[in-house]
Order: structure tokens, then sequence, then C-alpha cells
């Protein structure tokens, strides 16, 4: 049913993330992440259109333990705005996108790979 893929889309946007090379707020590592992640929420607010349940694709943007606080802040709400304009690009309604920034670290770090992890975009879907 329409519901189930609903909820099927929003669980695959959702364990998607998209990786940032350090201290780089646009240099992805991984191009077909961005592009998966922008067909997964086309199909979902045209899912969600069609059930007339309208939802919110948030955008979060996460950074490792490197620098200040402040730079950080930023550097996550520029990571999130740079992917929201990627998928504004392809066609995405900016009204049904929120951007957020990350305060707190995702995960502990004790490894170079868990650095890596957090230097990311995620995604949640907020159903109104």
């Amino acid at each position: 049913s329409d519901a189930q893929r609903l909820e099927q889309i929003s669980r695959s946007l959702e364990q998607i993330s998209i990786l940032f090379d350090s201290a780089l707020s646009f240099n992805l590592t991984d191009q077909s992440q961005l592009q998966r992640a922008a067909e997964l929420a086309l199909d979902l607010f045209a899912t969600a259109r069609k059930l007339g349940r309208p939802v919110t694709l948030v955008i979060r943007g996460h950074t490792d333990s490197t620098g200040s606080f402040e730079d950080n802040l930023l550097l996550s709400l520029e990571r999130a705005d740079f992917v929201a304009q990627q998928l504004f690009l392809q066609g995405v309604p900016a009204s049904r996108v929120l951007i957020r920034g990350i305060e707190r670290l995702a995960s502990p770090e004790e490894t170079a790979e868990e650095r890596r992890h957090n230097r990311r975009v995620s995604f949640e879907v907020l159903p109104e």
C-alpha cells in the first residue's frame, strides 16, 4: 500500500549518511549518496502528497570534534544547507525542508574512522 511505501521510503532516507572530508564543508566523499537521497526525497513527497499526509524533511549537519564549538555549529549548518540546495535543484520542495546544525557529537570519537563518520549530513522524516 502507499502508506507502507511512505514508511519504507522514510526509513531508507533516514539510513543515508552523506559523508564529508575533514574541515571542508562541501567536499563529499560519495556523490552517489547525495543522488540517492534526492531520489528518495522526491519519492517521499510524491507518496505523501498522494496520501494527503504532509511530511517535513529535516536535514541535519554534523561535524567531528576538531575545531571550536562555534566553528563546528556553523560548519554543520553549512553542510546541511549545501545538501538541501542540491536537493532543491533536483526538485525537492524547499517549503517542506528544515535545515539544522548539530551542537553535539553524534557518536564518540576515538579513531579516525569514528571522526570520519561524524562529518556527515543525516535525514529525519517528520509526519505532520
